[in-house]
């Protein structure tokens, strides 16, 4: 697993969404394998469920649309000042660099979680 696929499955975790791969567990018949949203099905087809379903979170829009349909309009102004003075902006680095968004996202959740 890369670290850019690390950080959108604790994304997914940290914002309540499904992160999908093999749970582990084999249908009792071993011919089919589980996806942890429930899903079962032979290997190869189990992969390409996983490949299809599990967010990549490259676009920052991504990110932004799941903190403020999650988060709500204040905990989002929260979000947004976090390198600002200003609670109306985000900073440009964010959405320019790659994964900043994200990083920054799975960062301050963890510490809300706290």
């Amino acid at each position: 697993m890369t670290d850019h696929e690390k950080l959108c499955k604790e994304f997914c975790k940290l914002t309540g969404r499904c992160w999908h791969e093999w749970d582990g567990v084999k249908t009792p018949d071993f011919h089919e394998i589980k996806c942890t949203c429930g899903y079962s099905e032979v290997t190869f087809l189990l992969n390409k469920h996983i490949n299809e379903n599990n967010p990549t979170y490259e676009n920052p829009a991504d990110v932004l649309r799941v903190i403020i349909k999650d988060l709500g309009f204040v905990t989002t102004q929260e979000f947004f000042s976090l390198n600002r003075e200003s609670k109306e902006m985000i900073d440009v680095d964010m959405i320019l660099e790659k994964d900043a968004l994200l990083k920054a996202a799975v960062k301050w959740l963890k510490e809300e979680k706290k």
